[in-house]
């Protein structure tokens, strides 16, 4: 077991590197991506409010049911008066979001048409909440000269479209379906091809690179060590490797989301993870002899993490990838773990035969990255020998 010591030995030189890696991908991903993600399911929908403050100088029936409807649905602030100069500093303190001033006059300009012309909004372009304040108050008054139009008089108009506003529509989410969009538990696992890809590759790669410089490897050479074990004792100290920093995630996936996954689905993710990274060791295997220079490590660990991850439905949901990237995907071993970790989100008993298959077809790509890895090792020990 001398090349597997050897190997350790140059690993541990670079323990700082690979510690630095795993901190940078625990910290996006404990520190930022989960954090802004629900851990508890689907929740219910809560709607924005907006912070205005209006003058109402018409003091018609029409005007002073904007007013209770806004008052209903947003909150209103109190500033000094409603003068250019008053109203920009609000905005631009973002004590209010928009300011509205409803005209002496309006109600008879509605009523002819032309209450747009009596009404003012004064808000800063392109915002969310100004848009949201715009579109309630056109959609209230649209109501009302609707009754309006329907025979009803201002006084009844208003009352039955505050009314209207109202009315909710209670929504039951089915049973047993994954209604609550993305949630910590998925992100954390699904996120696994791009981090370990990405982690594996810079930080084991530049491992490999030295044990294949010419006089390590001469030295290796000179020895009685045959060429299959030398290469066995690497692919083992690169899955030891590997194998301790999937260990490492899998605890910490199990002690942050124990009370979100059942002991099935917990066995299932740690075993799709372990997958999964073997992949990820067979890309870091085939990178280490494809390459001889550490500069270009990251640049390679960038494209392939990051290209497979936006091609296999890492990042992008894959009902949402065309039937063309699809096609692509399923050449990519990274494809076939989303689609076991979409079936671990919904586990069933009779989806395990599924999801073993899709374990399994992962494997199988290690092991074809592995043999290629090996095949180039060979040729290019070959034709330094020639």
């Amino acid at each position: 077991m001398q090349v597997f010591k050897l190997y350790m030995k140059i690993l541990n030189k670079y323990r700082g590197q690979i510690i630095m890696y795993i901190g940078i991908f625990a910290g996006l991903m404990f520190g930022f991506i989960l954090p802004s993600t629900d851990n508890n399911g689907a929740t219910g929908f809560t709607e924005s409010t907006v912070k205005y403050a209006i003058f109402d100088y018409d003091n018609s029936v029409i005007s002073k049911g904007i007013g209770k409807f806004l008052k209903d649905n947003h909150e209103i602030v109190e500033i000094e008066n409603d003068e250019k100069e008053t109203i920009q500093d609000a905005l631009y303190n973002q004590k209010i979001h928009c300011a509205i001033r409803i005209n002496e006059g309006y109600e008879e300009d509605n009523l002819e048409g032309n209450g747009k012309d009596s009404l003012e909004i004064y808000r800063i372009n392109g915002t969310t909440k100004s848009v949201l304040m715009e579109e309630d108050i056109n959609s209230f008054i649209t109501i009302i000269n609707t009754y309006l139009g329907a025979g009803y008089d201002s006084k009844e108009a208003v009352k039955l479209a505050l009314e209207a506003q109202k009315v909710s529509v209670k929504v039951n989410l089915p049973e047993g379906e994954d209604t609550s969009g993305q949630s910590a538990v998925q992100f954390f696992f699904r996120y696994q091809p791009w981090m370990f890809i990405a982690m594996c590759v810079c930080g084991i790669t530049p491992v490999l690179i030295i044990l294949d410089k010419k006089n390590v490897r001469e030295r290796i050479e000179c020895s009685s060590y045959k060429f299959s074990k030398m290469n066995l004792e690497i692919i083992l100290g690169v899955l030891v490797t590997g194998f301790a920093i999937c260990a490492l995630f899998s605890v910490a996936g199990v002690i942050v989301f124990h009370s979100e996954m059942s002991a099935m689905q917990a066995v299932l993710y740690i075993i799709n993870m372990f997958c999964i990274m073997a992949v990820a060791l067979a890309i870091t295997f085939l990178v280490g002899k494809l390459t001889t220079k550490e500069q270009v490590v990251s640049l390679l660990a960038n494209i392939i993490s990051l290209g497979m991850a936006f091609l296999s439905g890492v990042f992008v949901p894959i009902e949402l990838l065309s039937d063309t990237i699809i096609k692509v995907a399923h050449f990519l071993p990274a494809y076939w773990y989303e689609l076991a970790v979409t079936d671990i989100i919904n586990y069933q008993s009779d989806k395990l035969a599924r999801i073993i298959q899709y374990m399994g077809i992962q494997v199988l790509f290690a092991i074809a990255i592995v043999i290629v890895g090996v095949a180039v090792s060979r040729k290019r020990l070959v034709n330094k020998s020639a």
